[in-house]
């Protein structure tokens, strides 16, 4: 009976697609189309290119780097790894450039490094380092990138004792001879009891407090006037000349 049903159903197919049925057409044609049409090969996955990543700079004869961005690299390292240090050794091959720089090597009898000192540094120094004066620097670590050349850019110096002191002291002193100031004419005498003294000194210290004690002791009417100063540091010269200068100027 179920075989009588499946061929009455396909007659019933037969005949509707014999009388022109097109709703089944449109549903039969693309499955039969489907069903006879061409086997086609296999088509294999397009193949992935990955590219290679670039050697870094130097690490090929490809990416070969100029010797001025090697140098130049080479002074960021330094400069970023080291801070500025304090230095200790002994002064040698001293030179002043025209330019103002001072150019010299400190060592220590087994190694040696070269420093420079900018003229705009130098006002912080009191006179420039002897041949073989034992000094200590502070310095930043750097490379100059025209030679390749390790070097220590110097910002301070202080030598064993007082040298430097010493030594400018003796440089002005100098100056003044020959300029004829230190002559006993050029002189003026001091009064034997003075109605007045003028101080220079900064204005917070314990100077001027025994400066101001030792004068009223030894001459109650005395008359002191302070002029305030810096005496240290970068602005103390310009402060200590302006205010002489003010006492030059004073006027009853």
């Amino acid at each position: 009976m179920r075989g009588d049903r499946g061929a009455r159903r396909g007659a019933r197919s037969a005949s509707s697609r014999a009388a022109g049925d097109p709703g089944l057409d449109l549903f039969l044609d693309p499955l039969f189309a489907l069903a006879n049409a061409p086997l086609e090969e296999a088509r294999p996955a397009p193949a992935t290119v990955r590219e290679l990543p670039a050697s870094a700079p130097g690490e090929s004869a490809e990416t070969a780097i100029p010797v001025s961005i090697l140098n130049q690299t080479a002074k960021e390292v330094l400069q970023g790894a080291f801070p500025k240090l304090w230095v200790s050794g002994e002064v040698s091959d001293f030179k002043r450039h025209r330019n103002g720089h001072w150019y010299f090597c400190l060592g220590d009898g087994e190694a040696q490094i070269r420093c420079v000192v900018w003229s705009r540094d130098q006002r912080r120094i009191p006179a420039s380092p002897d041949e073989g004066m034992q000094v200590t620097v502070l310095g930043q670590l750097t490379v100059y990138p025209a030679r390749g050349d390790m070097q220590l850019v110097v910002t301070d110096m202080e030598a064993e004792g007082d040298g430097l002191t010493r030594k400018a002291i003796e440089q002005v002193l100098r100056r003044l001879e020959a300029d004829g100031l230190l002559a006993p004419e050029r002189k003026r005498p001091l009064p034997r009891f003075p109605r007045r003294i003028g101080v220079v000194t900064s204005p917070d210290g314990a100077a001027i407090r025994d400066i101001i004690a030792v004068a009223r002791r030894r001459w109650p009417g005395i008359e002191i006037v302070v002029v305030p100063a810096a005496v240290q540091g970068d602005g103390a010269p310009d402060e200590l000349c302006a205010a002489l200068d003010r006492l030059a100027r004073w006027r009853d």
